[in-house]
């Protein structure tokens, strides 16, 4: 049921108070749950740009922009701030299309916590 309710939590916020009453409850909590914790950020944000999934493996984070490439999306003030800061901001970044599937790559990530920074950046 924990899960259940922290996979509904919708901002920093409400995760902020689930984990208060968690460290309440059971006290301080292991870095495995704080991991959790920040991969919940990383979902929401990542949802927020209008990416479909985030994959991170082998030091290279892949997120999936909407699958409908016909999308008004891709005309969206949030597509094309993304755009922007990929081109100014980032240099270990390339978009790629497999398919239908459009994504972006950002090689050199190590962990939840490198990922989080680079959505806080974006979204900000």
């Amino acid at each position: 049921s924990l899960y259940t309710q922290l996979d509904n939590l919708e901002s920093d916020a409400d995760l902020e108070r689930f984990a208060n009453e968690l460290r309440d409850r059971f006290g301080s909590p292991p870095p495995q749950v704080t991991a959790l914790f920040v991969t919940i950020r990383c979902r929401r944000i990542a949802r927020e740009l209008g990416f479909e999934k985030l994959i991170l493996k082998n030091r290279q984070m892949r997120l999936y922009f909407i699958s409908d490439p016909e999308s008004p999306y891709f005309e969206s003030e949030i597509f094309n701030n993304i755009m922007r800061h990929i081109q100014t901001q980032v240099n270990n970044a390339r978009l790629k299309q497999v398919g239908k599937n459009f994504m972006l790559i950002v090689d050199g990530i190590n962990d939840m916590d490198e990922v989080y920074r680079f959505l806080d950046r974006i979204e900000k």
